[in-house]
């Protein structure tokens, strides 16, 4: 078996890219029995965030689908797939794996550190599970890469400073305004983002806030817990002459906001300026309205700069998230490299140790006591495990070394094994 992914991520991508081939949980869904069903892949995940949008294949050995994932990608690619294809990176082995696990580990993020990537890894394999598409590889791949990435968050310091992109949203705002005790946010959108930007949003002492949601009582739950108004989903545009700041963050698949309500609440404003921050991918605000005069948009990959500011002081952080990251990964990919050799290993297990046991009842009535039949039997299964140390080593040397079929078929030999070719 080996691992093969496809994807493309703010790395190789700019935001209206992104958007378009941003998937939800319903296309996930819908998209894994597509991959599944590509000749040679056993298992399948897809992880899409705001920043990346990835499929993950593990396949028979002799196929290869980088071809195809690709294809996938761009035929769900909602624009020129022309445009897409120069965007696409394809990972292989070991160096797919190394890039999931930097993936979950917060280390390949825009933001550096920052937490809502693992929950995304860790929800990309419940719908894998749920979808009846993981098997022992990719399912085992994910839950140690998870474990990595929380190993980098408890012994490190990556996680200091801004790093989320609610946090760097709003100390974009910070930066804006100087001062955010004189100013009133309205934030759309209610999920996990939106929270993470209400609690940053308190943390700077902001005036008012108001809450605008598709599910009034979500909006209404978090408004009340922060301290802030709730307003229905079809009223908010009503709201933008108030707002100084707005931080657009809904899972909709087109823009919410529109040039025209956008141009409404600058009449009503008189003049005085509005600053929208839009960290939703696909995009809340409509591109055009940041051509008004007196608007000031920033979209995700405008956080780009404080990101970097921020990288710079946690850089050692990060190269020691680096090491545990490289260390999970081998443990990983060490496992992986041993499968071919895992029945050998338990037929020679058993053969031994069957071996000792028919000896053990041989002996066992003519030994005087019960102490005398324990150390008998501790003795013989100490043997056994040296006699099985050596062949042990080798097998396992040999799939380092690559030449693990022709060790494996003298091992069988050796011992007396099933001679069947193990696949």
């Amino acid at each position: 078996m080996h691992i093969e992914a496809v994807g493309v991520s703010h790395k190789t991508a700019p935001v209206e890219m992104r958007e378009r081939i941003a998937f939800s949980e319903q296309r996930v869904r819908e998209v894994l029995p597509v991959l599944t069903d590509l000749p040679g892949v056993a298992e399948g995940t897809i992880l899409s965030t705001c920043n990346r949008t990835e499929l993950y294949a593990c396949l028979a050995d002799g196929y290869h689908q980088h071809d195809g994932m690709a294809d996938m990608l761009c035929r769900y690619y909602d624009g020129p797939e022309a445009a897409l294809r120069p965007c696409l990176y394809m990972r292989e082995d070991a160096d797919a794996v190394h890039h999931v696990f930097r993936v979950a580990a917060g280390i390949d993020s825009m933001v550096v550190g920052e937490s809502e990537i693992l929950g995304q890894v860790r929800r990309a394999r419940e719908m894998a599970l749920e979808a009846g598409a993981l098997g022992g590889a990719l399912s085992r791949m994910l839950r140690e890469a998870i474990r990595a990435g929380k190993r980098v968050r408890t012994e490190t310091a990556i996680a200091q400073g801004s790093v989320s992109v609610a946090s760097v949203a709003v100390e974009l705002a910070n930066s804006i305004f100087g001062d955010l005790s004189d100013t009133t946010v309205l934030v759309l959108g209610a999920g996990e983002t939106g929270e993470l930007t209400l609690k940053h949003l308190i943390a700077s002492g902001v005036r008012a806030v108001v809450v605008s949601n598709r599910t009034y009582e979500r909006a209404k739950d978090l408004a009340t817990t922060y301290g802030g108004e709730a307003v229905r989903f079809d009223d908010f545009p009503e709201r933008l002459a108030t707002a100084d700041i707005v931080i657009c963050s809904t899972a909709a698949p087109h823009a919410v906001l529109r040039p025209e309500a956008v141009a409404a609440a600058l009449r009503a404003r008189r003049g005085a300026p509005l600053f929208l921050i839009d960290i939703a991918v696909p995009r809340d605000v409509d591109p055009a309205a940041g051509e008004l005069d007196g608007v000031f948009l920033y979209d995700i990959d405008d956080l780009q700069s404080v990101v970097a500011e921020n990288l710079v002081a946690r850089q050692a952080e990060v190269e020691r998230a680096e090491r545990i990251v490289e260390k999970e990964a081998e443990g990983f990919l060490r496992w992986i490299r041993q499968q071919p050799i895992t029945p050998t290993l338990v037929a020679l297990k058993e053969h031994v140790h069957r071996l000792v046991r028919a000896e053990l009842d041989s002996v066992r009535n003519k030994l005087s006591s019960d102490r005398d039949r324990e150390l008998a039997e501790r003795l013989a299964h100490s043997i056994a495990n040296k006699i099985l140390a050596t062949p042990f080593k080798q097998l396992k040397r040999s799939t380092e070394e690559n030449n693990h079929p022709a060790m494996r078929t003298h091992i069988r030999k050796l011992f007396g094994l099933d001679e069947r070719e193990e696949r």
